[in-house]
């Protein structure tokens, strides 16, 4: 499972090129990495589930998650495109979108807010940040109760599913998960 997670939040004008590197080196390049060092063992065995948490912000975007969502975007390309080069090895691959649940995502030591330095945004940083931090631990997502559902749907063949073609089953296994439409 690559579940790798910090956030540089801002407006991009006030991101600088190293945070957004370093944006990108986390969520994008870390399970990049995991999986490249696992995927041989995953093909020797003919069999593995190469999993990666993503977010809903690399569905949409929204403003102030401009580097988060260019990584997140980037890890959702990278898995579409991974699933039918490893599908001929029985490896599936799945990605989770889970939205908003209690983790440190909004701690200060995994969120970093860019500084105000643009009169035309610092109102609106400034708000923002004020209103994300106020969020922390107070997500509507359980955490258990999200890997409850990944643990069912990890033993869910993609033959299970009505997808005929060999197209369709070797595309990721997708799970975005609203907070509220998870199961207790």
């Amino acid at each position: 499972m690559n579940n790798a997670g910090n956030f540089y939040a801002g407006f991009f004008e006030e991101l600088s090129p190293d945070e957004v590197r370093s944006q990108v080196e986390t969520l994008l390049f870390g399970p990049m990495n995991v999986t490249c060092a696992a995927l041989p063992q995953m093909r020797r065995q003919r069999s593995g589930l190469v999993l990666t948490i993503s977010s809903t912000a690399g569905i949409t975007g929204q403003a102030f998650c401009t580097a988060y969502a260019a990584a997140k975007f980037g890890v959702e390309g990278w898995m579409q495109s991974l699933a039918p080069e490893v599908h001929q090895f029985g490896i599936r691959t799945m990605l989770v979108e889970p939205g908003f649940f209690r983790t440190e995502l909004f701690t200060p030591d995994s969120t970093t807010f860019a500084k105000p330095s643009i009169a035309d945004y610092a109102e609106q940083t400034r708000e923002t940040a004020t209103a994300w931090s106020g969020m922390s631990g107070k997500q509507g997502g359980a955490p258990v109760k999200l890997a409850s559902a990944i643990v069912v749907l990890r033993s869910v063949e993609v033959s299970d599913m009505s997808s005929p073609s060999s197209q369709e089953k070797s595309t990721p296994i997708r799970l975005a998960s609203i907070p509220h439409l998870v199961p207790p």
